[in-house]
């Protein structure tokens, strides 16, 4: 069963690494995001950012009351784990998942881009993908690099542990990353990497070798794959020994403009797990919505997927944002655009949609704008 996880050592060493220095903000920015792929590419990528946190215990004598019961003192402690030659590899509050917990196995997860004092092989570039471990509640911490090459690089690292089902042997488990690419400038796909767990231990620092790393470029029908970019949201495992990641289905993920960019879907990757590496295969899901009518014409829709599954791998929701057809009036407006599956993705059905005058009813309670009773 898998787990995520909000663990204060963890998210305040993880808030280090990934603090933001200078974020940039586009002079023109399309409907979709706050940053577009393109600009987000476009920092530096020279400077280590290494994400030092100092330790720190609150003081023990302090004694904090909830009314008349008092409460036990908090004691935090933080210890730094990892680091990252670029502070880019959490952007946004987004629904990536870089760090999770199996609760069968007894290992919290953390992927990030690789630490400066890390050098992987093939490659040794900031573009490497590393997956830190901990099987002890954080008081020690291994490492391992699952991608490393040097033409395409990864940005935006997600994922965790896959787990075949029943099992609590950690020796039987894989280390699972996915993650944009990019191969120095722009957007050519994504990248799909694994590694077994004794294979990584000691901070083996060589990535795995095809087909447990896989480069699925951002075309049409590429092998068992349609079209997708930018696969680094919502990596989920299942007990039913699937493991999957959400991506864009876009017109030009380098694009810059609405028209340009135009996101039309989304894409979920389902990894299957088949003599020791796994075989990605896709299902596409494009969203109905409104399209601006005049020129440029593009697509009223967010780009950003959302996904998540229960626990046996059965039921499954994706939603997106946008306008969706069909709608008039006070029901017109950006919405969650919901699909469900009940059979493990073989197929999903798209739900109804949102009827915005049910809003006000429910606590059945009017309330006064600017001193007038009627609703607004």
């Amino acid at each position: 069963m898998k787990k995520h996880v909000l663990l204060a050592s963890v998210l305040m060493a993880s808030a280090g690494l990934f603090a933001q220095n200078g974020k940039q903000h586009p002079t023109a920015t399309p409907i979709n995001k706050g940053l577009t792929h393109a600009q987000q590419n476009a920092v530096q990528e020279n400077t280590a950012k290494t994400g030092v946190v100092k330790n720190h215990v609150t003081p023990k004598n302090v004694n904090h009351k909830n009314g008349n019961n008092p409460v036990s003192p908090l004691s935090i402690t933080i210890n730094r784990f990892a680091g990252s030659m670029n502070s880019y590899g959490v952007l946004y509050s987004r629904p990536r998942k870089p760090l999770q917990y199996n609760s069968a196995l007894g290992i919290v997860t953390f992927v990030h881009r690789k630490s400066p004092f890390f050098t992987s092989t093939p490659s040794s570039n900031s573009g490497a993908a590393e997956v830190a471990w901990t099987t002890n509640n954080g008081a020690a911490w291994d490492s391992t690099i699952v991608w490393a090459d040097g033409t395409n690089t990864g940005r935006y690292p997600q994922g965790g542990v896959y787990n075949p089902p029943g099992n609590t042997n950690l020796n039987n488990a894989y280390f699972v990353a996915t993650g944009a690419v990019t191969p120095g400038s722009g957007w050519t796909g994504s990248f799909f990497a694994s590694k077994s767990y004794p294979a990584s231990v000691g901070g083996n620092a060589a990535a795995a070798a095809a087909p447990n790393t896989t480069f699925i470029p951002s075309a049409w029908g590429t092998g068992n794959t349609q079209k997708q970019d930018f696969t680094a949201y919502c990596f989920t495992y299942t007990d039913d020994g699937l493991v999957r990641a959400a991506g864009e289905i876009v017109r030009d993920i380098n694009g810059t403009t609405n028209d340009t960019y135009n996101p039309r879907g989304m894409a979920i990757l389902k990894g299957t797990f088949s003599a020791g590496s796994f075989v990605w295969t896709e299902d596409s899901l494009i969203a109905p919505v409104q399209t601006n009518v005049t020129a440029p014409t593009y697509n009223y829709l967010s780009a950003q997927p959302w996904m998540a599954w229960d626990n046996n791998g059965t039921i499954g929701y994706a939603v997106m944002l946008g306008v969706r057809q069909g709608q008039t009036g006070t029901k017109k407006g950006m919405q969650p655009i919901v699909w469900k599956t009940t059979n493990s993705g073989a197929t999903w059905n798209i739900m109804p949609a949102f009827d915005f005058t049910t809003l006000y009813e429910v606590d059945n309670s009017l309330f006064p704008v600017a001193g007038s009773s009627t609703l607004a």
